[in-house]
């Protein structure tokens, strides 16, 4: 007997964790096919699922209870991935309804096909709980500590899992809750939707995900010759590598008109599919005789570094190419506050495109916040190079909030404090920016 109500536990503990397991998948898929404004209102699905699931239970309470629960457990775990693909097929761009108001109808259809796993999940938690009043604060405790596992369990999948296999642990998860609400009703093990589950998972790895045609990787991938390098899933970023043999990519806004030679061949990473860094394919800069190769840079920022025994910091990624013209006796010392970059520079199959500076000894490179190096080193530089490209070209939240720090009053005065008597300040801002930040200027 106390094997059978350990089940019961147990069921609504897996149940609980592929339900919030689930909401953070969907989190992110969204994000990555579709854009940020679908993907944050994820929580608000849940609870739009969850809300009707009571009016629902309410109605419908005279059920049989094991009927009623294995049911909704079932179809959760069928029902949790077949939702999303079902999406797929609305052709639904949400910008589009700015200046289409027609397509409303189909965002209400896709609140309503994404919020139904939800619903089922609910119905399974609701009906339990209603049938088992004795037992209420032993399955709600379990129900707590499967939300809990289930949410690190999402940030997991995401990280380890290729897209193709992301709802496999949802699936999993869910099934597991079958199982051991049918072990407590039937008192026996479903051998039958155990070769269903295994079956059902090793399909859904042959179902493509479709990104948005409108996102920036599935521009790139309409130019025939472009290949994806690598594809890999982290908690906050989905990366791609492309390049393209037969049309090379060459990605140089800046670009001195001047420049005498042909540009590098260069690869593409995206983040989430849609906002990218282009890096030069070749693990080296550029030879000192090309001046004019100063993309993104102020053109004569070039001439500053050539001035011997100068102290540089550059702030960012952006306009790397720019430290190859420094005078042998000079040193430079590069800052990446952003943490996605340290992210990619430790995973072994990005860092090889990242590996640019190995080959000039008076380069530092370093991973953390700018203000922790400048407090860090009583220094005073020659040359402070604070390159929007170079901060924020990823887009996300945290790198904007970056943007709007270095852009304030107070940031601008800490950083010249750190100037020579003779230093320069160079401020780069690109025409993605707002007004403001001019005005801030």
């Amino acid at each position: 007997m106390k094997s059978k109500i350990n089940s019961l536990y147990f069921a609504i503990f897996f149940i609980a964790q592929a339900t919030l397991a689930y909401e953070i998948v969907l989190m992110r898929l969204l994000h990555i096919v579709q854009f940020a404004e679908l993907s944050s209102v994820v929580i608000s699905l849940a609870l739009l699922g969850f809300g009707y699931s009571g009016v629902f239970c309410h109605y419908f309470k005279k059920q049989q209870p094991q009927i009623f629960i294995i049911t909704n457990a079932v179809l959760f775990a069928v029902l949790a991935p077949i939702s999303f693909y079902a999406t797929q097929f609305l052709d639904f761009y949400s910008l589009s309804l700015v200046w289409d108001i027609s397509k409303l109808w189909k965002l209400f259809l896709w609140f309503a096909v994404l919020s139904v796993p939800f619903f089922l999940a609910s119905n399974t938690i609701v009906y339990t709980l209603a049938s088992f009043k004795d037992q209420i604060k032993n399955i709600y405790c379990a129900d707590l500590i499967g939300s809990g596992v289930g949410a690190l369990l999402g940030i997991y999948f995401i990280s380890l899992l290729k897209l193709e296999f992301i709802f496999a642990g949802v699936v999993l998860s869910a099934s597991a809750s079958v199982i051991c609400f049918y072990y407590y009703f039937k008192n026996k093990i479903p051998f039958s939707f155990l070769l269903f589950t295994a079956a059902f998972v090793g399909a859904l790895s042959f179902v493509p995900i479709n990104i948005s045609e409108y996102k920036a990787l599935e521009k790139a991938k309409l130019i025939p010759g472009t290949q994806i390098n690598e594809q890999i899933s982290l908690p906050k970023h989905l990366i791609t590598i492309t390049e393209n043999p037969e049309q090379p990519i060459r990605y140089a806004p800046g670009l001195s008109f001047l420049y005498p030679a042909s540009i590098p061949e260069q690869v593409a990473i995206y983040f989430d599919a849609n906002s990218f860094v282009a890096i030069d394919k070749q693990q080296r800069l550029p030879q000192r005789s090309q001046p004019h190769y100063t993309k993104s840079c102020l053109n004569y920022l070039v001439y500053s570094m050539q001035r011997p025994r100068e102290t540089i910091l550059k702030i960012g990624l952006g306009g790397y190419q720019k430290l190859a013209f420094i005078s042998p006796t000079s040193e430079a010392t590069i800052i990446e506050p952003r943490q996605i970059f340290e992210t990619l520079n430790s995973n072994s199959k990005i860092a090889k495109y990242l590996s640019l500076y190995e080959d000039l000894d008076n380069i530092e490179f370093k991973f953390l916040p700018l203000e922790t190096h400048l407090r860090e080193k009583e220094k005073k530089y020659s040359l402070i190079d604070l390159s929007m490209s170079g901060i924020s070209s990823t887009k996300s939240g945290e790198n904007s909030g970056q943007s709007s720090k270095y852009l304030s009053i107070e940031y601008i005065s800490f950083l010249k404090e750190h100037l020579n008597d003779r230093g320069i300040l160079a401020i780069e801002l690109w025409n993605t920016y707002p007004f403001l930040a001019l005005e801030r200027l």
